[in-house]
């Protein structure tokens, strides 16, 4: 990950909203070139019961030369030690909780692996992968709410309920990535899949050209400025390119905000 340009802006006298004030650019998050994917931690086998041999993780070979993987392993939430194979550049392949279970329901996936020791927690967990010195190669904290998820309302007697609404929890789908070339550390880059099952094994089909830029962290300072103290704005955020950042703010007591 590199800097982009830094913009601080100052006002003396006045409140301020933020929407951007640093500009950073980002690779994908993980640290070899392996990346996870996509995952299935939640399937139901009924309504009322889970199936948890339906769970998989998905990895995709996002570099640019074959890697030996033998002795790699899954260290955080699911356990698993490669054997040895090689890798192949813009190879998608599967871990699986139960490899019959999963031939039986994706037979058209060959390129799967398993099974993993442990089950995929449905509320969300850690999922790291270390190659074979124990380096760390990609690390996902997924959940199945917050950035994870999408905030809906369940109006009901004329009051908002406001749950966290994610179809990869329980609803058929898996959490996918929304391109290989996003950060898989942050939420808003993965989404449910638009297949039911998901797609283990190839291409995610929720896949976007064009990645937007995500937020990571606002703020301001001071906190509570006096009317004569400057206010400085400062908020982080990332994307594949350089991008222009603006700072809308308005004078206290005033309706319209100013660029």
């Amino acid at each position: 990950m590199s800097l982009g340009s830094l913009k601080v802006f100052s006002c003396w006298g006045c409140n301020l909203l933020v929407v951007f004030a640093l500009a950073m650019c980002s690779q994908a998050s993980a640290e070899g070139p392996l990346v996870i994917n996509e995952i299935m931690y939640h399937m139901k086998e009924t309504p009322w019961k889970e199936d948890p041999k339906a769970e998989f993780v998905e990895l995709y070979h996002s570099g640019d030369q074959p890697v030996q993987v033998e002795n790699w392993q899954f260290t955080a939430g699911i356990r698993y030690t490669f054997p040895s194979m090689v890798v192949q550049p813009g190879d998608y392949f599967v871990i699986a909780a139960d490899v019959d279970a999963f031939k039986a329901r994706y037979p058209e996936v060959t390129n799967v692996l398993g099974p993993f020791r442990g089950g995929l927690s449905n509320g969300g967990e850690n999922l790291e992968l270390e190659d074979a010195d124990e380096k760390k190669v990609d690390k996902v904290s997924y959940a199945d709410s917050g950035r994870w998820a999408k905030r809906v309302s369940t109006r009901t007697k004329g009051y908002d309920d406001w749950v966290w609404e994610a179809p990869h929890d329980g609803e058929g789908m898996s959490l996918s990535l929304i391109s290989p070339a996003a950060n898989n550390a942050h939420g808003v880059n993965w989404g449910p899949s638009k297949t039911e099952g998901g797609t283990p094994g190839r291409k995610n089909d929720n896949v976007v050209e064009s990645l937007p830029p995500v937020v990571i962290s606002i703020g301001h300072g001071p906190v509570i400025p006096r009317s004569n103290e400057p206010v400085t704005v400062h908020t982080k955020v990332e994307h594949a390119k350089e991008v222009t950042l603006t700072v809308r703010y308005r004078q206290d007591g005033e309706t319209s905000f100013r660029a």
